[in-house]
């Protein structure tokens, strides 16, 4: 179960309009994500809350974009975890087929 009081910030690069709605890496402390809505109308941005949410099981109000609302690299605030829960769970992501 993620620490309630824990946080933590990362870099996330966002391809939208893809063809899946999955995490497909993590180096040099940014994540990458791939989202099937289209950057309009903030739909992308909303699709990437989504999809981190629900990596890590955590309801999509702990998930906050804090910088780069209309680009495709973004500063995200995840809350309900902490940095180790993160790249520990991150890890596991990276070593499935």
């Amino acid at each position: 179960m993620p620490d309630a009081t824990g946080y933590f910030i990362i870099k996330v690069i966002v391809q939208p309009k893809s063809t899946r709605d999955e995490i497909t890496g993590y180096e040099n402390e940014t994540l990458r994500v791939r989202v099937t809505s289209p950057p309009q109308q903030g739909r992308a941005n909303e699709r990437l809350r989504e999809v981190i949410a629900r990596e890590f099981k955590i309801p999509k109000s702990q998930v906050k974009i804090l910088k780069g609302e209309k680009t495709r690299i973004k500063k995200i605030l995840i809350q309900g975890i902490t940095e180790d829960l993160f790249k520990s769970h991150i890890a596991k992501i990276a070593k499935q087929p």
